[in-house]
């Protein structure tokens, strides 16, 4: 019986040891199967995970702004998706916008650009800088060579007529020229004039030119067109002074004027005397009384006796 008996308890304990191995061996699967399931959203490739040992508790990091958001597996992705959509860090810097996307053709690989992030207001802005930079005619946008660039360059922008583009130009101008304005009114010191005018001998109209040279609150040297389009007949002294006024008067800055440099034509002479007397008449100071008020240009005068030095020498150069 004592034989019997410990054969059975020897045989009871390989079973026991079995079970135990079974036991082991299907708990392994059973654990592989608990593991975290892989993030597959793709907003996982902004957002860094945060484990904490409360799983019910798990944080989600920017990786651009650093922002900590909930991560909860209830909560799902829509709110790290708004938020990513809103990221200033991630719309400006990302460096998605500049890596390459690879794309399987036929057996090969071809590495092409993936497509950038564009802001239509500033490609819309960038637009008008390049006609009014290169002189173009505003019909430029609707021709079909220009409008394949950019269907390439940014399939997804819709090209402007060009009456959309002048009006467009026109706003930018006004923004532009506040600004300018603002700068001239705050600038330190007084602000200095060179002005030329010239007749198209085509169709003999003449037109003035008018640049403002100041010193910034930088102490840096800036200079504007301020003034530049048709003269109205006739083409005198008074006529020129009178537009020369309007146009420091429209920028607000004919309390500030320190000299005018000039050419030497007659007509300039007139001209000046009478801005003179209409910026005295108005209670306006003159820079040293207005004794400096004008300046001779010295290009003018250096072009002058070069000139008259080659008559001078005409038959010996032929």
């Amino acid at each position: 019986m004592k034989s019997s008996n410990s054969k059975i308890e020897a045989l009871h304990q390989d079973n026991d040891e079995d079970d135990e191995v079974a036991v082991l061996e299907t708990s392994v699967p059973q654990h592989e199967e608990t593991k975290v399931v892989a993030c597959r959203s793709l907003v996982w490739k902004d957002m860094e995970r945060l484990e904490s040992t409360d799983k019910s508790d798990t944080k989600a990091r920017c990786v651009h702004c650093k922002t900590i958001l909930t991560a909860k597996s209830k909560s799902g992705t829509s709110h790290l998706k708004r938020h990513l959509d809103k990221c200033l860090a991630e719309n400006n810097v990302s460096i998605k916008n500049f890596l390459t996307g690879a794309q399987h053709n036929s057996g090969e690989q071809t590495m092409t650009l993936k497509d950038p992030k564009v802001d239509p207001q500033a490609l819309r802005k960038a637009i008008c800088m390049y006609v009014v930079f290169g002189a173009h005619s505003f019909y430029t946008v609707e021709e079909p060579g220009f409008k394949h660039m950019i269907s390439v360059a940014c399939p997804s922008y819709k090209v402007l007529s060009r009456h959309t583009i002048r009006r467009d130009t026109l706003k930018y101008y006004e923004e532009e020229r506040k600004v300018v304005m603002s700068d001239l009114q705050n600038a330190m010191g007084r602000i200095s004039f060179t002005s030329d005018n010239w007749r198209n001998d085509h169709i003999q109209d003449a037109y003035i030119c008018i640049t403002a040279h100041w010193i910034d609150t930088n102490w840096k040297l800036q200079k504007r067109i301020i003034r530049f389009g048709a003269l109205t007949p006739p083409f005198d002294g008074l006529n020129i002074a009178e537009d020369v006024s309007l146009c420091l008067s429209k920028w607000k800055i004919d309390g500030k004027v320190g000299c005018l440099t000039l050419d030497n034509a007659t007509y300039n002479n007139v001209m000046i005397g009478q801005i003179k007397r209409q910026l005295v008449r108005n209670g306006k100071q003159l820079l040293f009384f207005g004794d400096f008020f004008q300046i001779r240009c010295c290009c003018h005068i250096i072009n002058l006796i070069v000139q008259s030095g080659l008559k001078l020498i005409d038959n010996v150069v032929e």
